[in-house]
């Protein structure tokens, strides 16, 4: 008899389907090889549980035409809009499955990843219990599966609020999801509005979640606060049903937010080393410690033997890249001679110049990575220094890129197992600028786009114009007269700082001329080319 979870409100509130980098198995991969295992390479097999309409899975499957893919979902609705996608990319290693996670049997196969994002807090027990069953009968003998969740106690005050919300839209009954949402928010408008002259923790924690949840789609809202499932979990716990699974914690997505990461003052990690012996246990204290909320986590087989005392040497077979740049100061007011600027909020300093030349060597290549041992090569070759020890030289760069990487959540300092895939199919390039055929269907449809560190690139109304039209065969003057006969035939409007439509040719051909080459460069910037 097939199985019949729960109502399906995600076919009435579609959940917005995104990529998660995180959620990569190139990137799990790389994450497995800093603890010493040794995880599946491609060609990889994936199955994503509750994959939506693909906005994670498709384009993985896009860039890796060497690799399989499979993913279930509850929602016809969803599986449709990912089908049809499928479909106009004429992608032939990915099967989207209208399916009960419940209903999911051993027949399907193995796979080398499992990823389940968004899905486990917010399913009844038996689904969860599922989940990992089929973590554990599916994965391949050095398979890793990824699974978010809500996690206590950072989820407290958030489920005090859900609760408000659950009340005040169950007192209408017959309401639409629509409307339902709609008095969510109002509610929440009120609290605020009714606290504003309160500054206890309560109504802070009610403007912050105004806040947070202003920048979230409707359907974010639904799913994550007016659906009836949400169990936000005490880590101990999830890794209890681990055991109870033969499978075993073996660390976050987000390596930066394990226990490792936490710099702490001696005494305090002697407290903390005195209240919990073990990783696990470190790991729940330090969720007390950040009160955190919501954890992506690595799992594998019990059999598998982790090992957490990261050293620089497993960097060796990695790439590394840098979206940073460098930065020359005269050093007056405090300020370091030398720095690698990400943004505003983020940046590196050092003073030891093999470090300097490895980071510059990674920011004049980006976007695309180099392999660590070839950027050893490339230090040790611009130092030009005969008595230079070069395995001193390879642990020092090991050590600056781990430190830079586990200390930023990858912002400064990107590691993988591979190089960045072009996504594009060489043959159909006949030597002008060429992003994916995903990326020109994304531009086309309005989609969101995704560019090949699997991460979305914000895009202009002229960005997709453009996007739509880079499929190699299109070099910078063709664009430009394609992008006027758009503007002369009416289809493109471009305004001016008033938000005035420019008719004047002359001006709307001398603004391309000045923007066009912009573009092309915050797309290459942006690891679309």
């Amino acid at each position: 008899m097939t199985a019949q979870p729960f109502s399906n409100s995600y076919d009435e509130v579609p959940y917005n389907s995104y990529p998660y980098a995180l959620a990569h198995p190139d990137h799990i991969a790389m994450i497995a090889v800093l603890l010493r295992l040794n995880p599946p390479r491609r060609p990889y097999r994936v199955l994503e549980l509750g994959c939506a309409s693909g906005g994670n899975l498709i384009p993985i499957a896009a860039s890796r035409p060497d690799c399989s893919f499979v993913g279930v979902d509850y929602s016809t609705r969803q599986i449709a809009t990912g089908q049809l996608i499928v479909d106009q990319l004429r992608l032939t290693n990915i099967e989207l499955l209208v399916q009960s996670i419940l209903d999911v049997e051993k027949t399907i196969g193995r796979f080398d990843y499992i990823l389940c994002h968004g899905v486990y807090s917010w399913v009844p027990s038996d689904v969860q219990v599922k989940i990992l069953d089929l973590c554990r009968s599916l994965l391949t003998e050095q398979g890793i599966a990824y699974i978010s969740y809500n996690t206590q106690p950072g989820w407290r005050q958030r489920g005090a609020l859900r609760d408000m919300m659950q009340y005040h839209v169950g007192r209408s009954a017959g309401s639409s999801p629509a409307q339902r949402i709609d008095q969510a928010r109002g509610l929440l408008d009120f609290l605020v509005n009714a606290t504003s002259t309160t500054d206890n923790s309560y109504a802070r924690m009610l403007r912050e979640q105004q806040e947070l949840l202003g920048k979230h789609s409707d359907s974010y809202i639904y799913h994550e606060h007016l659906e009836r499932h949400n169990e936000p979990l005490w880590f101990l716990d999830f890794c209890h049903r681990l055991d109870q699974h033969g499978l075993r914690y073996l660390g976050e997505a987000d390596f930066s937010s394990m226990v490792g990461s936490m710099s702490l003052t001696p005494e305090l990690q002697q407290q903390l080393d005195d209240l919990a012996p073990d990783l696990t246990e470190k790991e729940q204290y330090i969720d007390f410690v950040r009160n955190r909320s919501f954890r992506q986590t690595l799992v594998c087989h019990a059999r598998q033997r982790p090992n957490y005392a990261v050293r620089g040497e497993r960097l060796r077979g990695l790439f590394a890249a840098t979206p940073g740049r460098v930065q020359m100061n005269d050093g007056e007011g405090g300020e370091p001679k030398w720095r690698l600027v990400v943004n505003d909020d983020l940046s590196l300093s050092t003073d030891l110049r093999t470090t300097q030349i490895a980071f510059e060597l990674l920011s004049q290549a980006w976007p695309e990575r180099i392999p660590v041992a070839l950027l050893v090569d490339q230090v040790a070759e611009q130092l030009n220094d005969p008595t230079l020890d070069r395995a001193e030289l390879q642990r020092t760069l090991e050590v600056a890129l781990l430190t830079a990487f586990s200390s930023s959540s990858g912002e400064v300092v990107e590691l993988s197992v591979s190089p960045l895939n072009s996504m594009v199919d060489e043959s159909e390039n006949h030597g002008a600028p060429m992003v994916s055929r995903l990326v020109q269907l994304q531009a086309r449809e309005g989609m969101p786009v995704v560019n090949r560190r699997h991460n979305l690139l914000p895009v202009m109304p002229l960005d997709r114009r453009i996007l739509s039209l880079l499929d190699g065969t299109c070099d910078g003057e063709q664009l430009l007269v394609e992008l006027l006969a758009q503007h002369q035939s009416g289809d493109l409007i471009i305004l001016d700082e008033h938000d005035v439509p420019i008719s004047d040719s002359a001006v709307i051909t001398s603004m391309l001329r000045e923007l066009v080459p912009q573009r092309m460069a915050h797309y290459h910037r942006g690891s679309l080319l």
